[in-house]
Protein backbone atom coordinates (compact mmCIF):
# COMPACT_ATOMS: atom_id res chain seq x y z
CA UNK A 1 0.00 0.00 0.00
CA UNK A 2 1.46 3.28 -0.61
CA UNK A 3 -0.34 6.58 -0.11
CA UNK A 4 0.64 8.83 -3.40
CA UNK A 5 -1.85 12.13 -2.30
CA UNK A 6 -3.73 13.18 0.91
CA UNK A 7 -5.44 10.17 1.83
CA UNK A 8 -5.32 8.45 -1.47
CA UNK A 9 -3.72 5.14 -1.71
CA UNK A 10 -2.90 2.38 -4.22
CA UNK A 11 -2.52 -1.13 -3.56
CA UNK A 12 -2.44 -4.26 -5.44
CA UNK A 13 -5.55 -6.16 -6.15
CA UNK A 14 -3.92 -9.77 -5.47
CA UNK A 15 -2.78 -8.85 -2.19
CA UNK A 16 -4.29 -6.60 -0.79
CA UNK A 17 -5.88 -7.77 2.96
CA UNK A 18 -8.68 -6.43 5.07
CA UNK A 19 -5.84 -6.76 7.78
CA UNK A 20 -3.53 -4.20 5.52
CA UNK A 21 -6.72 -1.97 5.15
CA UNK A 22 -7.46 -1.43 8.71
CA UNK A 23 -3.51 -1.02 9.86
CA UNK A 24 -3.65 2.01 7.49
CA UNK A 25 -7.24 3.09 8.94
CA UNK A 26 -8.96 2.49 4.98
CA UNK A 27 -12.70 2.03 5.18
CA UNK A 28 -13.20 3.09 1.33
CA UNK A 29 -12.52 1.20 -1.66
CA UNK A 30 -12.26 1.95 -5.37
CA UNK A 31 -12.10 -1.17 -7.38
CA UNK A 32 -11.23 -1.45 -10.65
CA UNK A 33 -11.74 -5.03 -11.97
CA UNK A 34 -14.06 -7.03 -14.68
CA UNK A 35 -16.05 -8.39 -11.60
CA UNK A 36 -17.03 -6.83 -8.25
CA UNK A 37 -15.37 -8.80 -5.28
CA UNK A 38 -16.69 -9.25 -1.92
CA UNK A 39 -15.70 -6.64 0.19
CA UNK A 40 -18.11 -7.00 3.58
CA UNK A 41 -15.67 -5.76 5.79
CA UNK A 42 -15.42 -2.17 4.33
CA UNK A 43 -18.12 0.85 4.92
CA UNK A 44 -18.12 1.51 1.10
CA UNK A 45 -17.03 -0.23 -2.31
CA UNK A 46 -16.80 1.57 -5.95
CA UNK A 47 -16.68 -0.68 -7.60
CA UNK A 48 -15.93 0.45 -11.40
CA UNK A 49 -15.42 -1.86 -14.82
CA UNK A 50 -12.10 -2.08 -15.91
CA UNK A 51 -13.20 -2.34 -19.56
CA UNK A 52 -15.13 0.79 -19.20
CA UNK A 53 -12.75 3.10 -16.98
CA UNK A 54 -11.76 5.79 -19.17
CA UNK A 55 -14.97 7.75 -19.12
CA UNK A 56 -15.43 11.29 -18.05
CA UNK A 57 -18.48 9.46 -16.02
CA UNK A 58 -16.10 7.24 -14.16
CA UNK A 59 -13.06 9.77 -13.76
CA UNK A 60 -15.87 11.98 -11.84
CA UNK A 61 -17.42 9.20 -10.00
CA UNK A 62 -13.70 8.24 -8.57
CA UNK A 63 -12.54 12.02 -7.47
CA UNK A 64 -15.66 12.33 -5.87
CA UNK A 65 -16.19 9.23 -3.84
CA UNK A 66 -12.24 10.44 -2.49
CA UNK A 67 -13.76 14.44 -2.14
CA UNK A 68 -16.35 12.94 -0.02
CA UNK A 69 -13.99 10.67 2.10
CA UNK A 70 -11.29 13.34 2.66
CA UNK A 71 -13.75 16.03 4.02
CA UNK A 72 -14.56 13.47 6.92
CA UNK A 73 -10.86 12.32 7.35
CA UNK A 74 -11.14 8.99 6.17
CA UNK A 75 -8.53 7.55 3.95
CA UNK A 76 -9.25 5.79 0.39
CA UNK A 77 -7.53 2.76 -1.54
CA UNK A 78 -7.70 2.62 -4.96
CA UNK A 79 -6.69 -0.88 -6.35
CA UNK A 80 -6.81 -2.68 -10.00
CA UNK A 81 -6.77 -5.82 -11.55
CA UNK A 82 -5.49 -4.90 -14.61
CA UNK A 83 -2.25 -3.35 -12.22
CA UNK A 84 -0.98 -0.32 -10.11
CA UNK A 85 -0.05 1.50 -13.46
CA UNK A 86 -3.87 2.02 -13.41
CA UNK A 87 -4.55 2.38 -9.88
CA UNK A 88 -1.79 5.36 -9.70
CA UNK A 89 -3.06 6.72 -12.95
CA UNK A 90 -6.51 6.97 -11.61
CA UNK A 91 -5.67 8.39 -8.04
CA UNK A 92 -4.60 11.50 -10.38
CA UNK A 93 -8.31 12.18 -10.86
CA UNK A 94 -8.90 13.96 -7.51
CA UNK A 95 -6.16 16.79 -7.72
CA UNK A 96 -6.74 17.12 -10.95
CA UNK A 97 -10.29 18.15 -10.55
CA UNK A 98 -10.52 19.35 -7.10
CA UNK A 99 -6.89 20.75 -6.04
CA UNK A 100 -6.31 22.29 -10.02
CA UNK A 101 -3.68 20.54 -10.55
CA UNK A 102 -2.57 19.55 -14.56
CA UNK A 103 -2.29 16.25 -15.24
CA UNK A 104 1.45 16.72 -16.09
CA UNK A 105 1.98 18.10 -12.80
CA UNK A 106 -0.54 15.46 -10.66
CA UNK A 107 1.61 12.51 -12.69
CA UNK A 108 5.09 14.06 -11.57
CA UNK A 109 4.08 13.88 -7.97
CA UNK A 110 2.94 10.29 -8.50
CA UNK A 111 6.66 9.60 -10.18
CA UNK A 112 8.22 11.35 -7.62
CA UNK A 113 6.65 9.39 -4.61
CA UNK A 114 6.60 6.10 -6.44
CA UNK A 115 9.93 6.36 -9.00
CA UNK A 116 9.50 3.65 -11.77
CA UNK A 117 5.78 3.49 -11.62
CA UNK A 118 4.78 3.38 -15.62
CA UNK A 119 1.43 5.17 -16.12
CA UNK A 120 -1.12 4.26 -18.27
CA UNK A 121 -0.40 6.08 -21.32
CA UNK A 122 -3.99 5.92 -22.30
CA UNK A 123 -5.71 6.87 -19.47
CA UNK A 124 -3.36 9.93 -19.36
CA UNK A 125 -4.25 10.80 -22.64
CA UNK A 126 -8.26 10.72 -21.61
CA UNK A 127 -7.77 12.41 -18.25
CA UNK A 128 -5.71 15.33 -20.18
CA UNK A 129 -8.84 15.66 -22.68
CA UNK A 130 -11.57 15.39 -19.79
CA UNK A 131 -10.45 17.31 -16.79
CA UNK A 132 -7.76 19.45 -17.92
CA UNK A 133 -9.99 21.27 -20.34
CA UNK A 134 -12.70 21.61 -17.35
CA UNK A 135 -10.05 22.84 -15.37
CA UNK A 136 -8.66 25.09 -17.78
CA UNK A 137 -12.30 26.91 -18.49
CA UNK A 138 -12.58 27.13 -14.74
CA UNK A 139 -9.20 29.10 -14.54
Amino acid sequence: MKELFPRINIASFLTISAQTLEKNDIETVIEVSDNSQENNHLKSVLHVDAQNVDTEENFNLIADLIDRKKQVDSSVAIVCELGPQLAATLSLTHPIKYDGYKTSKAAAVVLKKRPGTELDERLLARLREELDRRVGDLQ
